[in-house]
């Protein structure tokens, strides 16, 4: 059975990772809802008189808190491969100019022999 601190804690930690997110990066709507969701259980809660029902409300809310949570880490570990693939696509341009400088210097050093040889 779900209390209404542990609820209140999970709702908490959702609000923030939600938060965090958003401050660094894209909103996530999807954890923004989930939250919204709890938010309405725990409002039914607090008006409900039937203990039951108000059991459910706060099972409900907490299981749409958990799914916020979730809903965020999953774009924060989207955005962390996605950043991983940006520097390895940096990475590879890198060195796709050191290959063209390579590149360069080496037609360079034929064509100064060839000159040579073809001048002797």
């Amino acid at each position: 059975m779900r209390t209404p601190q542990e609820v209140s804690g999970l709702f908490r930690r959702a609000e923030s990772a939600i938060s965090e997110f958003e401050q660094n990066t894209r909103f996530s709507v999807s954890a923004a809802n989930e939250l919204r969701y709890a938010g309405r259980h725990l409002a039914d809660y607090i008006a409900l008189e039937d203990e039951e029902r108000k059991q459910a409300c706060l099972e409900r809310a907490a299981q749409h808190c958990e799914r916020a949570i979730d809903d965020s880490l999953k774009l924060v570990n989207m955005q962390v491969v996605s950043s991983i693939r940006d520097k390895e696509r940096l990475y590879s341009l890198d060195r796709l100019k050191n290959y063209s400088a390579l590149a360069f210097g080496i037609a360079s050093l034929i064509a100064a022999l060839l000159s040579l040889i073809g001048g002797a």
